[in-house]
């Protein structure tokens, strides 16, 4: 009451201040006086509604439980049993209203039917999961800390005061410049303290997450906790923590490893199990609800058997289970089919529900590998093969590790064509059909390496994407194209010519991408105006509106913008009416299909669409002088083809 008070009195004396001017107006002073007060008046109350809302709303937030997390976005988190170090929660707000923390919201159960739901009740008998929760300065000050992890680690906020290094030895169990030293170099940590003994000692898994500010400085170190002793043999901590994943109990990938390393057993089924599309479950439901049906699927796999089943939360999401000696003598589709039936077939929450559904690969011990270690990279093969070939379930062949050499091998020959420089640069012209004169040059890439050159362009830079070197090769060709274009333009014949420039939708839609070519046509002292930036229909599918943007960005650089293939994509009449373009490619499909009527009629509209706006034709895949002939009767003056011209390496001396 007293604070309202006193929030009312700068306006209070504002307006007197003011009120009195009006009766005073011929004071010059004091109407400056006035005006200044009441000014002064509202800022201050202002001021202070700002700072009491922020902190209401983070009082509010302690009587409530919304966890959610989407990727790094900053969003509303309400912690339960918050303790804010004295005036750190006004300076330290993103504590109840910024960062994400992946923690337990709802309680999952089955329905005997294979579906998974979700109460918006949690776990009453689950505190340490849900609270355990610190978080850290970058130079290693704690500045916040939950009740929960003060109340089991019998310590408090004045102990922090009495020294925080002897606070991080009891509650992480390290030194607070060894962990800070692992944090800087890694930008994430764990370790793993045992508190308490014998029967009523805790394990806790501690893992640290760097978060970044715009600058991608470290702004702030989040821990958060796991009580994991359930899942751990108190006598062999903290080596078998090491191999726990916390959120499922499983083994991770290093336990799973250490396990098949160890084994005796002479004959095992490795089946490799990846979840489809699980981030549609994070995206929508949230990481919590999502870490709950990840918990539910750790636990059926769990049920499968006991010591002769091994089962592992490999990555994210994806798990594998290993069935050993006896357990993996039987139907082998059997047993596949039994990890394949621990998927949940429906989630929900909240009466939205969502279908699930996984690809299974998997590997048989001896017969497809000499060792148990070996057969998960060979499931792995199998799983992945599953979705290639549009199946369920995939056994692992031997085909399937001679792709994957191939694959290695024509990507080892790809970095060394770039390493070499050795990818050719090769024009084609596009000419004005009634004199031959050059109008345009479309540069091509050229492959000789033995390993590539049975590949179309196309599947080369599929390669090249998979292997990640796709921008690379982008930068080696916009970089080789206007060197060579510079010199080119040089020549009588191509005084006038303008460079129609190929760049993947990948590059096209980077921003990076058009820094790196404008730094390229100053180098080689170009004018943006003679470069055409050829966009194929394709780039627009699924994302028209970031195209949209990318196109206009080029524009406004100065470039061209060419929309090449066009017809070959349904979306050709709503994409020349949504695009800035320049220049409109008609793909050769028409082109060679002008003995029919309905072909000729399509070329014929889109020319006069074009034109109209003041726009370049150009028409693809000329091969005859029947086709010459029939689209110069179209109004088609600029023409492409092998007919004018077959790709080359031009000579540019």
């Amino acid at each position: 009451m007293i604070r309202k008070t006193m929030a009312i009195v700068p306006v209070l004396v504002a307006v007197f201040l003011a009120a009195f001017t009006i009766t005073q107006t011929h004071y010059a002073l004091w109407a400056s006086m006035g005006l200044s007060a009441t000014l002064t008046g509202l800022v201050m109350t202002l001021f202070y509604l700002r700072t009491r809302r922020i902190a209401d709303e983070t009082e509010s937030c302690q009587s409530e439980t919304y966890f959610t997390l989407r990727g790094q976005k900053r969003v509303q988190v309400c912690l339960q049993d918050v303790t804010i170090h004295g005036l750190k929660r006004l300076r330290y707000p993103k504590l109840a209203f910024g960062y994400g923390i992946n923690m337990i919201d709802a309680n999952v159960h089955h329905d005997g039917v294979g579906s998974v739901s979700s109460s918006s009740v949690p776990p009453k008998n689950d505190k340490f999961d849900r609270a355990l929760l610190v978080n850290l300065d970058p130079d290693g000050t704690v500045t916040f800390a939950s009740d929960t992890t003060l109340a089991l680690f019998d310590t408090s906020i004045k102990d922090l005061d009495q020294g925080q290094d002897r606070w991080f030895k009891r509650v992480f169990g390290t030194t607070r410049t060894s962990l800070l030293d692992e944090i800087t170099e890694d930008y994430s940590a764990h370790r793993v303290v045992r508190i308490g003994k014998s029967a009523n000692a805790h394990i806790v898994f501690w893992a640290f997450e760097a978060v970044f500010d715009a600058s991608m400085e470290i702004e702030l170190i989040i821990a958060s906790g796991h009580e994991i002793t359930r899942f751990v043999d108190d006598t062999s901590m903290p080596a078998r923590a090491e191999y726990i994943d916390y959120l499922t109990g499983l083994l991770n990938q290093q336990g799973l490893f250490h396990h098949l390393e160890t084994s005796d057993a002479t004959m095992g089924v490795t089946v490799f199990l990846d979840i489809d599309g699980f981030t549609r479950v994070n995206d929508y439901f949230g990481h919590a609800f999502g870490d709950d049906v990840l918990r539910s699927i750790g636990e059926r796999l769990c049920r499968l058997g006991d010591g002769d089943v091994i089962a592992s939360r490999f990555s994210a999401d994806k798990f594998l289970v290993v069935f050993l000696g006896d357990a993996a003598n039987g139907d082998v589709h059997v047993l596949v089919d039994h990890v394949l039936q621990s998927m949940p077939k429906h989630i929900g929450l909240n009466g939205t529900t969502m279908e699930l559904d996984a690809h299974i690969g998997y590997a048989v011990y001896p017969d497809d590998a000499s060792t148990l270690e070996a057969t998960v990279s060979l499931a792995n093969l199998a799983m992945q093969g599953c979705r290639k070939e549009g199946q369920r379930i995939c056994r692992y062949h031997a085909d399937m590790s001679r792709q994957v050499s191939l694959r290695m091998e024509r990507e080892n020959a790809l970095r060394n064509a770039l390493d070499e420089g050795s990818i050719a640069v090769h024009f084609q012209e596009i000419v004005h059909a009634a004199n031959n004169d050059v109008a345009f040059v479309e540069q091509l890439a050229r492959f000789s390496s033995p390993a590539l050159s049975d590949l179309h362009v196309e599947d080369v830079f599929a390669l090249a994407k998979s292997a990640n070197l796709l921008a690379r090769l982008d930068r080696y060709m916009i970089e080789k194209s206007l060197e060579q274009f510079a010199l080119l333009r040089k020549k009588a014949r191509y005084k006038r010519a303008v460079l129609g420039l190929n760049i993947t939708p990948e590059t096209f839609m980077d921003s990076r991408g058009l820094s790196h070519l404008n730094r390229a046509v100053k180098k080689h002292h170009l004018k943006r105006s003679w470069i055409s930036i050829e966009v194929s229909e394709s780039t627009f599918v699924g994302a028209l509106e970031r195209c949209v943007e990318s196109i206009n960005r080029y524009k406004a650089a100065g470039y061209l913008i060419a929309l090449d293939d066009f017809g070959r994509e349904y979306s050709s009449l709503a994409v020349l009416d949504s695009v800035s373009f320049d220049i409109v490619k008609i793909d050769g499909v028409f082109t060679a299909s002008l003995d029919n009527m309905r072909s000729r009629e399509i070329v014929k509209m889109v020319h006069k669409i074009v034109t109209h706006a003041g726009k370049v034709v150009v028409a693809e895949g000329v091969e005859t002088e029947a086709q010459k002939t029939a689209l110069l009767g179209l109004g088609c003056t600029i023409q492409q083809g092998y007919l004018w011209h077959r790709p080359e390496s031009i000579d540019t001396k």
